[in-house]
């Protein structure tokens, strides 16, 4: 199942997708929002020491709501396809 995930950062509110069979832990949640938000190049090379909340909140990020995400119909699909996307 496809979970959307809200959360906002300095104010700004922004979604990601996250997969899960059941309801999604929290730890998976900020994890995923911590991963979408810092990328490959932001990473830091050594372990800071700090935890996910930690890290989150020093980012300013808040997480707002998780909810399952609606199932797209076969037409949907077909039809994002054609538009490319």
């Amino acid at each position: 199942m496809n979970w959307l995930v809200t959360y906002s950062r300095d104010g700004e509110v922004r979604t990601g997708m996250l997969k899960a069979r059941f309801v999604p832990h929290i730890s998976a949640v900020k994890f995923t929002v911590l991963a979408a938000e810092l990328g490959q190049s932001d990473a830091p090379s050594e372990p800071t020491g700090l935890s996910n909340d930690e890290r989150l909140e020093q980012l300013g990020i808040k997480i707002l709501d998780v909810q399952l995400a609606p199932r797209r119909t076969r037409a949907q699909l077909v039809e994002a396809a054609d538009k490319g996307r």
